[in-house]
């Protein structure tokens, strides 16, 4: 039962791979199950071998979210970030979160890639390294006297090994989020050593103080916790702090550009697109979104010229071929709109996809598989599709099956669209003369109340 729930915890969150190894140490110390004093062998076997399918269950979700990365292009290659520039990343990494857990200032939701070149004579890598051996040495040379450091070292260590960029995944270095479960033996180490100095307090006095100072770090937290608060608060805010922060960064600039699209700032929008794929001209997202941007501004070519550039760089992007047939569609090119739809659900069956196809088939004269996709889209219960169908329908005369369609659709659908889709569709029909128009329009007002009083 326990290997289960810790294979399921891993699917949950990949980073705990390490954990097998974090209780060993804890075998170790608090627990004191084997002791490098007596050099107990057996135990320390008996200790390892309880942990082996653990260790065969990390070794596996590891594996999977290597493959994975790898497959959807988040890893970064060898090439671009050779080994020596992951290890002094990693021991700039490890020095930044003890630094961030201690001092959490400045704080932002994103920081920059390691440098593409680095020094090992350069001062700040030359700090890191030293700073990172040294406590290191120091921990391990403190293992009999002081375990409890060696153990709450050695654990932060473990579990911040796979997030330090020896495989790196993304662009970031650092991440503030990572260091929730890392961190934790700093906290069990600093309420140890608080209540340790609360005991041997021989006055009153010192107690006073300890408590109080206890109270003065966690006060200070809590207010750092309220001034993050409108950081978070959406999308919006959380990127143009991290712009404060690293003004040129292209991630930053190409997600603040979706909050901004959102947001309903376009114009502001183009501006930031503009820059990240100036900053970044081999990415495809960032191209995705500027077309978006300009097209949203009224700049129709000028945002196809920026879709397509966007598939010359990903031609698999199932977003980007939408956005494209959309463009292409509303500018009267149903032709090469079907062509971009056609790969868009290839990529993924979606309403919003099959609709837009089925209508630019429909455009191109292409009535019978136009009515394959949109029913396919209505039976998923897109209520466009149905509109969009029964227009093909009456465009052939049909206008008593355009009409029985039009019925089920609103049964399935619910939408008061198609009651107006419906009520043009009556006066749209020559065969029928006023006063039967007007019978099966006096039908309609009920079912439109009917679905506002659903509402």
């Amino acid at each position: 039962c326990a290997w289960v729930l810790f294979a399921v915890a891993l699917f949950s969150k990949a980073t705990g791979v390490t954990l097998p190894l974090v209780w060993l140490l804890l075998d170790f110390y608090p627990l004191r199950r084997f002791s490098l004093a007596r050099h107990d062998l057996r135990v320390l076997g008996r200790c390892v071998l309880e942990k082996a399918p653990f260790l065969l269950i990390s070794l596996v979700v590891g594996l999977i979210a290597i493959w994975g990365q790898t497959r959807h292009g988040a890893m970064i290659s060898l090439q671009r970030y050779p080994w020596d520039i992951r290890i002094v990343n990693a021991f700039g990494v490890i020095v930044a979160y003890v630094q961030k857990t201690g001092l959490p200032w400045p704080l932002s939701p994103l920081y920059g890639a390691p440098p593409r070149v680095v020094s090992w004579l350069d001062s700040a890598v030359a700090l890191s390294v030293a700073w990172g051996c040294l406590i290191s040495f120091y921990s391990i040379w403190m293992v009999r006297r002081r375990p409890a450091i060696t153990a709450a070292w050695w654990s932060f260590g473990i579990m911040i090994l796979p997030l330090t960029g020896l495989l790196q995944a993304g662009i970031q270095m650092t991440a503030d989020r990572y260091t929730y479960l890392s961190t934790i033996p700093f906290a069990l180490l600093a309420g140890a050593g608080l209540w340790a100095a609360i005991r041997a307090g021989s006055s009153g006095i010192m107690r006073f103080v300890a408590i109080t100072g206890c109270m003065a770090i966690l006060g200070a937290l809590a207010l750092r916790t309220r001034d993050q608060l409108p950081v978070w608060k959406n999308g919006g805010t959380l990127w143009e702090n991290v712009l404060r922060e690293i003004p040129n960064d292209p991630t930053a600039l190409n997600n603040d550009t979706t909050a901004l699209i959102h947001g309903g700032d376009h114009h502001l929008a183009q501006v930031m697109s503009r820059e990240a794929v100036r900053l970044h001209p081999r990415w495809d997202l960032a191209w995705h979104n500027h077309g978006l941007a300009l097209s949203l501004c009224g700049r129709r070519d000028d945002a196809i010229h920026a879709l397509r550039h966007s598939l010359e760089l990903n031609p698999g992007s199932g977003e980007t071929h939408f956005a494209l047939g959309n463009l292409l569609l509303l500018k009267g090119d149903a032709a090469q709109a079907r062509r971009h739809y056609f790969h868009a659900i290839q990529d993924a069956i979606t309403n919003e996809r099959l609709t837009n196809l089925g209508a630019a088939l429909a455009e191109t004269g292409q009535a019978a598989p136009a009515m394959k996709y949109l029913s396919w889209a209505a039976l998923r219960g897109d209520a466009l599709a149905y509109v969009l169908w029964a227009n093909i329908l009456a465009q052939q005369n049909a206008f008593e099956a355009a009409r029985s369609l039009l019925a089920m659709g609103y049964r399935h659908t619910r939408d008061p669209s198609i009651v107006e889709a419906h009520r043009a569709l009556i006066d749209r029909d020559p065969r029928l003369s006023d006063a039967e128009k007007n019978a099966l329009r006096a039908t309609l007002p009920s079912v439109h109340r009917s679905a506002a009083a659903r509402k």
